[in-house]
C-alpha cells in the first residue's frame, strides 16, 4: 500500500494534498471531469 501510493504522489501532488482516501475519489471526479470539459 506505500509502494504503490508514492507512486500517484508525484504525478498529481495538487490532487494529493494530505488525504490519501478520501482526495483520491475527489481528484478521480476531477480528472473524469476535466476530461469532459
Amino acid at each position: 500500500m506505500t509502494p504503490p501510493k508514492q507512486m500517484p504522489s508525484p504525478i498529481i501532488p495538487t490532487a494529493k494534498p494530505a488525504y490519501p482516501g478520501t482526495n483520491a475519489r475527489t481528484a478521480s471526479a476531477k480528472v473524469i471531469t476535466v476530461k469532459i470539459i
